[in-house]
C-alpha cells in the first residue's frame, strides 16, 4: 500500500514542512507575547523556578530553604537554569526558548512518521500538532510538558532510526536521549524496558546482536541516570529517581497509590477530591509515627486497590476517562486559565484532541501487522497510560502521548481515503 510507503522528500514535501513550522513557531510566538507578563499560574512551576535560579546563582540543586532536592528529577529545573544564565531571571525568556522548542519538536514527530509511515503520513501528524491548542498553551507556562515531549519524541525518533538501520551508535543515542527524558519526568523509566523488548524482536541482525544492541541502548540509558541516582543515595539513602511527593514519609510509591485510589475518585465535586489528595493524606501521615508511616501508606494503598474489587475497576474506568476523554471534566481552575465557560472548554478540547484520539484509535487498530516499527510508539502510549490509570492521571499528563496519537489518526484518514478511493475507482 502507497501509505507504507517512505518517500523521498520532495522539493513540494519540504516547503509545506517549513510551512507547518513556521506555523506553528508563530503560534506558539505570539501565544509566549500575549502572556508575557503573566504570573506563574500553575504551583509546579513556582518550584521549578526557584530550582533553577538556585542553580543559577551556585547554590545548588536546592529547594527555597535551602535543602537539597528529591522532589523533583533535575532535567527541566537545569533546563531552565540555562535559559537564566544567559538571559537573566526571565520568565518571559523562558516563555520564549519553549516556543521554539515546541515548534522544533513538529520537525521531529516529522521525521519519526515519517521514518516508519511515509512523508504524507509525517505532514499530517505535524500538522496537527502545529495547531493543537494543548501544546501552543504548555510551551507558554513553567511546566516540564514542553520540555519533556522534546525529549520524549527525539528519543523515539532516534530509537525507530537505530532500528531502520542497526546503527551501534543510533541505538547508545536512543539510550542517552531515554536517560535524559526520564531525568525530566520520571515517568519514561516505564517506557525503557519496552524499548529493549523491540530491540531483540526487531533488530535484523543475529541473536548475539540483538542482545548486544539492547544492552547498548540500555547502559547508555543506566550512564545518564547513574550520577543523579548515587546523589540521590548519597541524600535520602534512597536509590529512587526522586522522593515522589513532600509529604512527611519515605514511602512516595505508595503515598501516590493511595491518592490515585481513593474512595473520593469519581465523585461529583472535584474540590474535594482534589482537597483529600493534596492535603488529607498528608495530615493523616503527620499523625503517624515516622517510622509506621510506610507500613500505614501501604497499608491504606493495597486496602483500596483490592477490599473492594469493582470500586477499583469503576475508578480505574474513570481514571481511564480522564487521561484520555474527549474533554476535561468541569474545573474551576479550567475556566479561569482559560478564561472560557465550560461548554467552550469542551468544544475546544473535542475538536482539537478528542477528533484525535478517536481517529488514533481507529489508526492503532488499522495498523496492526504493518510497520513493525511503529510498535515503539505504541509501547509508550500503552506503558504511559497503564502508569497513570494505577496511579493519578490528569489531562496534561497525555500530552507528551498526543503526538504519536497523531500519527495513528493521519494513518487512519490515509488509510481511509485511499481505500474509499479505491472503492471508488473499482466503481
Amino acid at each position: 500500500m502507497k501509505v507504507f510507503n517512505t518517500e523521498i522528500m520532495t522539493k513540494k514535501s519540504t516547503r509545506l514542512l517549513l510551512a507547518v513550522f513556521a506555523l506553528g513557531l508563530i503560534l506558539r510566538l505570539g501565544f509566549s507575547w500575549h502572556n508575557r507578563n503573566s504570573t506563574l499560574i500553575f504551583p509546579d512551576a513556582g518550584g521549578y523556578d526557584t530550582l533553577a535560579w538556585n542553580l543559577t546563582q551556585g547554590r545548588g540543586y536546592v529547594e527555597m530553604d535551602g535543602k537539597p532536592s528529591t522532589a523533583r528529577v533535575p532535567g527541566y529545573p537545569v533546563f531552565l537554569s540555562g535559559i537564566y544564565a544567559v538571559f537573566g531571571h526571565s520568565v518571559f525568556a523562558a516563555r520564549l526558548v519553549q516556543a521554539l522548542l515546541s515548534a522544533l519538536t513538529i520537525l521531529l514527530l516529522f521525521y519519526a512518521a515519517k521514518s516508519v509511515f511515509g512523508t504524507g503520513i509525517g505532514l499530517c501528524a505535524s500538522f496537527l500538532m502545529a495547531l493543537n491548542p494543548y501544546f501552543v498553551f504548555y510551551s507558554a507556562h513553567l511546566l516540564s510538558e514542553t520540555f519533556f515531549t522534546m525529549l520524549v519524541v527525539l528519543s523515539i525518533a532516534v530509537f525507530i532510526e537505530a532500528l531502520r538501520t542497526g546503527k551501534t551508535a543510533l541505538y547508545a543515542a536512543a539510550g542517552i536521549a531515554s536517560g535524559f527524558a526520564s531525568l525530566t519526568r520520571e515517568v519514561f523509566v516505564v517506557f525503557v524496558p519496552f524499548a529493549v523488548l523491540l530491540v531483540l524482536m526487531l533488530e535484523s541482525g543475529r541473536v548475539s546482536r540483538r542482545i548486544l544492541m539492547s544492552f547498548v541502548v540500555f547502559m547508555s540509558f543506566a550512564a545518564v541516570l547513574a550520577p543523579w541516582v548515587w546523589r540521590n543515595y548519597k541524600i535520602s539513602d534512597s536509590m529512587l529517581l526522586r522522593s515522589a511527593q513532600a509529604t512527611p514519609n519515605k514511602s512516595g510509591i505508595w503515598v501516590l497509590l493511595w491518592q490515585g485510589n481513593n474512595e473520593y475518585i469519581g465523585s461529583s465535586d472535584i474540590l474535594t477530591e482534589e482537597n483529600y489528595v493534596n492535603l488529607e493524606v498528608s495530615k493523616e501521615l503527620e499523625r503517624v509515627p515516622p517510622g509506621e508511616r510506610d507500613a500505614f501508606s501501604r497499608k491504606k494503598a493495597i486496602g483500596l486497590i483490592f477490599g473492594s474489587p469493582l470500586a477499583t475497576v469503576k475508578r480505574h474506568l474513570i481514571k481511564l476517562w480522564r487521561l484520555w476523554g474527549f474533554w476535561p471534566r468541569e474545573h474551576p481552575r479550567i475556566n479561569n486559565i482559560s478564561g472560557m465557560p465550560t461548554w467552550a472548554v469542551r468544544i475546544t478540547s473535542f475538536l482539537s484532541d478528542g477528533v484525535v484520539i478517536m481517529l488514533g484509535i481507529a489508526g492503532i487498530v488499522l495498523s496492526v501487522g504493518a510497520a513493525p516499527r511503529q510498535y515503539a510508539f505504541l509501547a509508550f502510549i500503552m506503558s504511559q497510560t497503564i502508569l497513570f490509570v494505577v496511579f493519578y492521571p490528569m489531562v496534561r499528563y497525555r500530552l507528551p502521548m498526543m503526538p504519536f496519537m497523531m500519527i495513528y489518526a493521519s494513518y487512519a484518514v490515509f488509510l481511509l481515503a485511499e481505500r474509499y478511493c479505491a472503492k471508488r475507482r473499482g466503481a
